[in-house]
């Protein structure tokens, strides 16, 4: 079997698991133990073991501790350790937030529902990758 890389967390403890669940097809999933005091929730799911291991050994790296995110309102996107957690936050801070939270902002058809702060911290974030280019 291909060695799988420890994952983005830092945790080494990685497993590939075949998901042969009644309700679904079979699949394999890749995922992170964490610690017993520390679960982690970075996982890759795929059809093929192939695919499952090349997409967990080529995943961009560029997560980063939630310490050094941006707290000037920059859009940022983080992760909490709750297995496929990942949202689109920013930092708000001052009237109703006190010294400040991670906050969604829902962009619209929230039906007037204002900010929704996160309930989990995050652990991790980055920036927003680019957007599409059109193809000529």
């Amino acid at each position: 079997m291909t060695e799988l890389k420890p994952c983005p967390a830092g945790h080494k403890e990685v497993t590939i698991w075949m998901d042969e669940s009644q309700f679904a097809k079979t699949s394999y999933v890749v995922f992170c133990h964490g610690t017993p005091v520390e679960p982690c929730g970075w996982r890759v799911k795929r059809d093929t073991e192939a695919e499952a291991i090349k997409a967990w050994n080529t995943r961009a790296d560029d997560w980063q501790p939630i310490e050094t995110a941006p707290k000037d309102g920059t859009i940022i996107l983080v992760a909490v350790d709750v297995p496929g957690l990942v949202r689109m936050v920013r930092w708000a801070s001052g009237g109703m937030y006190g010294v400040g939270c991670w906050a969604n902002f829902p962009q619209r058809g929230n039906g007037g529902i204002g900010p929704i702060v996160l309930m989990v911290p995050p652990t991790r974030w980055q920036p927003l990758p680019q957007p599409p280019q059109e193809k000529d």
